[in-house]
């Protein structure tokens, strides 16, 4: 990807909720917002910056 573009990531691993935006701010991302809940879907924007 290149940068500024906004990925979106759809998970429905409990876990998720956790793990994705570690994984976004160590590998140097920005998660745009908070995660967002519909129905057992979470939805993560992460901002790709290099």
């Amino acid at each position: 990807m290149k940068a500024n573009q906004i990925l979106h990531v759809i998970a429905d691993c409990p876990q998720s909720f956790q793990t994705v935006p570690e994984e976004v701010v160590k590998h140097g991302y920005e998660l745009m917002r908070e995660p967002e809940r519909a129905g057992q879907d979470l939805h993560f924007f992460i901002r790709v910056l290099r």
